[in-house]
């Protein structure tokens, strides 16, 4: 192979290692699309949860002003507001629906917080290999690949910690389920 760079032309890098480069790029693209996708159905889920959440809050706040303003004077409707309301804290405390809300927001999160790092390194990566492609193609090659395979066992390392997070959370909210907790709520609430 003659070597380009003397005659002012980018030297050849093997087809191998350029092969290499291509499919390592193409892997990033799929990781970066992979938590795009993740980010989206966090934000979707969350969204609904959000929704019913805001609808219980809307809920309570009119019960507690029917309920301690005197406007309904019906002793059945104020009972079923009541029963309402201790249903619904029921429920949720059973259920862990605020906590699951906020495990999917910080997860969302530390999904974005990725993504964006994961970008701005790149960034940083593609720079350092501009900057001596012309000159040291195999060399800029080569810190592409390593400097990629960084990024990944990154990226692979920190998506396992949240979606570990995401299961111990859930596994936590579960725990809701027990009847003793039921019943906790019962002596809380008499």
């Amino acid at each position: 192979m003659i070597d380009k760079a003397q005659n002012g032309i980018t030297p050849e890098i093997p087809e191998d290692l350029e092969d290499a480069v291509r499919h390592a790029q193409n892997q990033l693209e799929e990781y970066t699309l992979a938590l795009n996708n993740r980010i989206a159905e966090l934000s979707k889920k969350l969204k609904i949860r959000r929704g019913i959440a805001i609808t219980v809050k809307i809920t309570f706040a009119v019960a507690g002003v029917f309920l301690t303003s005197g406007f309904i004077d019906i002793d059945v409707i104020e009972r079923v507001f009541g029963a309402a309301i201790a249903l619904i804290i029921a429920l949720d405390s059973v259920l862990g629906f605020h906590n699951r809300m906020l495990t999917l927001a910080s997860a969302k999160n530390a999904y974005k917080r990725l993504r964006e790092k994961i970008i701005s390194k790149h960034g940083e990566m593609i720079t350092d290999v501009i900057k001596i492609r012309d000159r040291k193609s195999e060399e800029s090659a080569n810190y592409l690949l390593a400097n990629l395979k960084e990024l990944f066992n990154l990226l692979d390392k920190t998506k396992n910690e949240i979606e570990h997070y995401l299961a111990k959370k859930e596994y936590e909210n579960l725990s809701g389920l027990k009847l003793s907790r039921l019943n906790k709520f019962r002596l809380e609430s008499s």
